[in-house]
């Protein structure tokens, strides 16, 4: 079977709404954010339903980041993300005592609250319910704050997420499960499975890329560094420009099915950063055959 073209938005990835200077773009479980570079992920936790994240610089915790959706009980009608978040702002009011709070209204479904030296910003969107946390006073905290409300609420009816952490990007389909995180001093790699199981798709990022190359093309190092290449070897490579691609496409045969598999793999050197970075899409498709003679299917 002929590869098709390789797919633009992955050799060429799509960053998300461009940051300013000394700040990365972090996306998350559908959760997008400029945070300055100092910060780190510290800690995540959770799935798309609800979870958390975590970032630290070099002394402390400067940001948490709390998502959930509204529970859902039978034979009630389910609470929208608005009135939850509604419910949730009473009951911190009522919890404040006599401790003396700034509440300022931010853009419809948010809300900023300052206490004693910590900042609260509270969120919703027509999918989940957001709290941002600041436990120490916070630095740039208006620019975080827009530029979460608009990127992050852009996001709650479309098909595909941005995820991003330390070069690992790309857009992935909304209903993609997160399986396996791996992150590395120097390396990063997000695995996810796709819908009912139907494929993988894989985000990664090499720092370092100079040494890595040491000279070599993209396909080189990739053929003897990437598992997905090795393990689906024999197929078509195209190269250009700093960017590479590789399409590998066969049929499993067995006893009762048979099974379509496609693998495709996106390289690109970004040199600005001094990355190599590399999406994957593993994807397999079944259909029934004919039982042998003389064997009976069950």
């Amino acid at each position: 079977m002929p590869p098709s073209a390789p797919q633009a938005h992955l050799t060429a990835p799509r960053d998300g709404p461009a940051v300013p200077a000394g700040f990365s773009r972090i996306g998350w479980h559908g959760i997008s954010l400029a945070l300055p570079e100092a910060l780190n992920l510290r800690m995540f936790q959770g799935n798309a339903r609800k979870g958390a994240v975590v970032f630290s610089d070099l002394e402390a915790t400067r940001l948490e980041i709390r998502w959930r959706t509204p529970p859902r009980f039978m034979g009630l009608k389910r609470a929208t993300p608005m009135s939850h978040l509604e419910k949730t702002m009473a009951q911190i009011s009522r919890r404040s005592g006599k401790a003396r709070s700034t509440v300022i209204p931010l853009a419809a479904g948010a809300v900023r609250i300052e206490r004693a030296g910590q900042t609260l910003v509270l969120a919703a969107d027509a999918r989940r319910c957001y709290e941002l946390h600041w436990p120490t006073p916070p630095e740039h905290v208006d620019r975080i704050t827009t530029d979460f409300l608009a990127t992050t609420q852009a996001q709650a009816e479309v098909s595909e997420w941005f995820w991003n952490i330390y070069g690992a990007s790309g857009w992935v389909s909304a209903a993609a499960r997160l399986s396996h995180v791996r992150l590395l001093p120097g390396e990063s790699r997000l695995t996810f499975k796709n819908g009912n199981d139907s494929g993988t798709t894989i985000l990664a990022a090499h720092s370092m890329a100079d040494r890595l190359l040491g000279g070599r093309s993209l396909r080189a190092w990739a053929v003897a560094s990437i598992a997905e290449v090795q393990r689906h070897c024999g197929g078509i490579w195209q190269e250009s420009c700093g960017m590479a691609s590789y399409e590998f496409h066969t049929e499993q045969r067995g006893i009762f099915r048979s099974q379509r598999l496609s693998c495709r793999i996106h390289l690109l050197h970004d040199s600005g950063a001094n990355r190599i970075r590399w999406t994957c899409s593993i994807a397999h498709a079944g259909s029934p055959r004919p039982c042998p003679q003389g064997i009976s299917k069950k």
